[in-house]
């Protein structure tokens, strides 16, 4: 696999129409991972990151805007992520993320279902479906199918945050297709719980922060905290109390690019107002 990296996107076109190339990598969190923006992932956008998990391979040789450092453009699901590579076209610390392998020229199958019959349907952990890691799925599990091979088709499941290979059959008897609703439909309200959890965490951050150095100065100073407002047709993320506003810039505009990447794939942009955060439909 020494050229691998290298030279699979120069056949693809022609030989795989319709078709993709994956990368399953044991442990990914391993790799050298940079976000779409060529900055080392945030909390959040390292939280995303699981075992197993299956990255479609965009494009296999990216050159960074330094103009030096080479990478390879994936993605899971709307996330794009960038794996820093080597002199060889491979990922950078590829030998300390366990197993992996790459699957080209396979099928995309971008849709959800469901599972009708408990512990008929067996969820196979590991770069291929040979592995004896195995766990039923239950009734009502839902899971997004990834890609099929050779009769297998890779799953994530939704329910249990877990990635691996099942051996499905026709759909009728133990699972089914699901609707997913269309993005561009989404409401304010239904992006209101992941938009307060990005906030939740950036408060436990700033607290451990200013916990620790309390301690060390023996002071008493109460941590700023962000806080969601609702404003007619958009929300706006606050930092209270704002006449602190002006000594966290640097944060605050981490946390504007936190919260997009957290939208991404729906239908609203992330804008700065001074030191306001808001969120609006495009």
């Amino acid at each position: 696999m020494r050229h691998q990296f290298i030279c699979l996107f120069l056949f693809s076109n022609v030989l795989f129409a319709q078709s993709s190339n994956y990368l399953i990598v044991e442990n990914p969190s391993q790799l050298r991972i940079l976000n779409k923006f060529e900055q080392t992932l945030g909390q959040s956008e390292s939280a995303k990151l699981y075992p197993f998990m299956p990255l479609e391979i965009i494009d296999s040789r990216v050159l960074m805007s330094d103009h030096l450092t080479t990478g390879i453009k994936v993605k899971s699901g709307t996330d794009i992520y960038i794996l820093l590579s080597d002199a060889n076209g491979q990922p950078v610390n590829i030998a300390s993320a366990g197993s992996w392998k790459i699957y080209e020229g396979v099928k995309p199958v971008p849709d959800t279902i469901s599972i009708l019959i408990e512990n008929r349907i067996y969820l196979h952990e590991g770069t291929g479906p040979a592995s004896s890691i195995l766990r039923p799925l239950k009734m009502g599990e839902k899971a997004l199918r990834v890609f099929s091979w050779n009769g297998w088709t890779y799953l994530y499941s939704m329910t249990t945050q877990k990635a691996g290979w099942a051996s499905l059959g026709m759909p009728g008897e133990s699972w089914h297709k699901i609707s997913v609703p269309d993005m561009k439909f989404l409401s304010l309200s239904e992006i209101e719980s992941d938009i307060q959890g990005v906030l939740d965490k950036t408060n436990s951050l700033l607290y451990d922060i200013f916990n620790a150095l309390n301690k060390v100065e023996q002071r008493s100073e109460v941590p700023p905290r962000w806080e969601l407002k609702r404003e007619n047709n958009k929300m706006a993320c606050v930092i209270m109390p704002t006449d602190k506003a002006p000594a966290f810039m640097e944060s605050i505009v981490a946390l504007r690019l936190e919260i997009e990447n957290t939208l991404i794939g729906t239908p609203f942009k992330v804008l700065r107002h001074g030191f306001v955060i808001e969120i609006e439909k495009r």
